[in-house]
């Protein structure tokens, strides 16, 4: 018997107000799944007989991981973040409302600086680093054999992500990033979007050739392989 509670107070025990009235009430059956969104307050309790069930967690990001990120990602000048903070900060000989305007200008000169693009990129590059590399499987492809439609795709669990650097691009994926010139941008996006393509279908920013010799290194690399589509 599960109780779900809408509150405002996400942090709320329900364990100590037992009076509380749930806004909705659900009972599982063996094989029965209960989706409960994040920070939904719940309780549950069996009713006549013992009971088991298995939880399962998504990790997710929270704004708090967002902000975090993006103050990671600043490029302040090294001077100012190495800048030491007076050792008197503990005591009363440095007022509160001295470093307070030192807190806030620094504040001011780092929130100059971020970017949400290089904040999500950061927490990209962070959650593709968590997961198992892709296998690779260099073996069966002749890549001489490549043409302009031959059916490609990405590898089985191929989540990928395009970051953009000073002079380059890259394309981060478990286990490995292929860094290119910043004219492969397009390409890499399409194919980080695309599940099932063909080099002729590949943005025409790039030449025949050069989309050739790029897909090949994807796939030595283990992002991407040919279709089974090609073995029917």
């Amino acid at each position: 018997h599960w109780k779900l509670y809408d509150l405002a107070d996400k942090s709320y025990s329900v364990v100590n107000d037992p009076d509380l009235k749930a806004d909705q009430d659900v009972y599982l059956e063996a094989g029965d799944l209960l989706y409960i969104p994040r920070q939904y307050v719940h309780s549950v309790c069996t009713t006549d007989s013992h009971s088991m069930h298995i939880s399962i967690g998504v990790d997710t990001f929270s704004s708090k991981d967002l902000l975090a990120s993006a103050f990671a990602a600043i490029d302040l000048p090294h001077s100012l973040l190495q800048e030491a903070v007076p050792i008197s900060f503990m005591t009363q000989t440095q007022s509160e409302y001295e470093l307070e305007c030192r807190f806030i200008s620094l504040l001011r000169t780092a929130i100059e600086d971020i970017t949400v693009n290089s904040a999500i990129a950061l927490l990209a590059h962070k959650f593709i680093e968590s997961m198992s590399p892709l296998p690779r499987d260099r073996f069966h492809q002749n890549l001489c054999e490549i043409d302009q439609d031959t059916q490609l795709q990405k590898a089985k669990g191929a989540f990928c992500y395009v970051m953009k650097h000073d002079t380059q691009v890259s394309i981060k994926f478990p286990g490995n990033e292929v860094f290119c010139p910043n004219c492969c941008e397009p390409v890499l996006q399409f194919i980080a979007e695309t599940d099932l393509f063909t080099l002729r279908s590949l943005p025409n920013v790039l030449s025949e050739s050069s989309k050739l010799v790029l897909v090949r290194r994807l796939i030595r690399e283990g992002l991407v392989t040919e279709s089974r589509q090609n073995f029917r």
